[in-house]
């Protein structure tokens, strides 16, 4: 899974095992191998700077080996 960081935030934290690259400002999370039906999960906290205005939009992109049936 790759989440570029937000306009407007600034990377805090990120649990269970993701990383964050400030070169790219982006978390990055692999999840390893999933049985059918499992899931995994992390958590990403950024800080909202104090002159934001408008919409915040974050969009991760998540990739697998096999199809999604």
């Amino acid at each position: 899974m790759s989440d570029p960081v937000p306009a407007g935030t600034t990377f805090v934290s990120a649990t269970n095992g993701a990383t964050y690259s400030p070169g790219t400002n982006t978390v990055s999370f692999t999840a390893g191998t999933l049985t059918p039906g499992a899931s995994t999960s992390f958590q990403l906290t950024l800080a909202i700077s104090p002159t934001f205005s408008g919409t915040l939009v974050n969009t991760a992109t998540v990739v697998g080996a096999d199809p999604d049936p």
